[in-house]
């Protein structure tokens, strides 16, 4: 790289005025520590040769794309060890009150048996245009019986067309055919629909908002109650 000391007739410089000006072309003069560039006397120590400038350019540039490259590293890095904390503590404090079974027949009759004797309450919530599919699902789940009235009611913001809802008290002494999570431990990272539906379980009371789960009980023989003698 040419310094400032070498400087001599034909290179490439950019010298400069004072207060920030300055003008770019070959020396055409040296005199001691004075060039001439374009016509005008300019100090050897304020013409910057051509090569140094890109020089700096370039390592400038390269500084910066390692800033931003560290930058989007740490940023990165961040995210992962947000991710593997959140994770973790997601996992760590779910609690599974119940797993799923695939009942027997006999363990299917408890399971009924305990809704009738403790008490539940099956019901569905329905938009104006899932009335219909509910009440057709119900004639199809128990083989051509009508909903009993106050067994519906109508919330037109609802997420889907219907919604059946089935509250009951758990008993640990059976088997349910669908796991149930403790309410408040389920976690964003833990909110993945298990195959049939699952149940949350909060002082004893469970409650499950899954069609899967209304068609099995109904299927099985429990019959939608607004209040068959639920205990709140």
């Amino acid at each position: 790289m040419t310094s400032t000391l070498e400087i001599g007739i034909g290179d490439e410089v950019r010298a400069s005025f004072p207060g920030g000006l300055f003008v770019r072309g070959p020396v055409q003069e040296v005199n001691g520590e004075q060039v001439k560039v374009r016509g005008r006397w300019f100090r050897k120590e304020d013409a910057t040769p051509a090569e140094e400038i890109e020089n700096r350019i370039h390592a400038n540039e390269a500084a910066e794309r390692t800033r931003r490259a560290n930058e989007q590293a740490g940023i990165e890095a961040a995210k992962v060890r947000s991710k593997s904390s959140f994770d973790g503590r997601e996992q760590r404090t779910m609690k599974v009150v119940a797993e799923k079974k695939e009942l027997s027949a006999s363990e299917t009759d408890d399971f009924v048996s305990s809704l009738l004797a403790t008490g539940y309450r099956l019901r569905v919530a329905a938009r104006e245009d899932g009335i219909e599919k509910a009440r057709d699902e119900y004639r199809e789940w128990t083989g051509g019986e009508e909903l009993p009235d106050g067994c519906m009611y109508v919330n037109d913001t609802a997420l889907t067309a219907r919604e059946w809802f089935l509250d009951f008290e758990y008993d640990d002494g059976i088997s349910y055919p669908f796991p149930i999570i403790e309410m408040g431990t389920v976690g964003k990272m833990n909110r993945t629909t298990e195959a049939g539906g699952r149940a949350l379980h909060h002082n004893g009371k469970v409650t499950a908002c899954y069609t899967e789960i209304a068609e099995f009980v109904i299927r099985a023989g429990v019959r939608a109650s607004n209040d068959k003698g639920w205990r709140r």
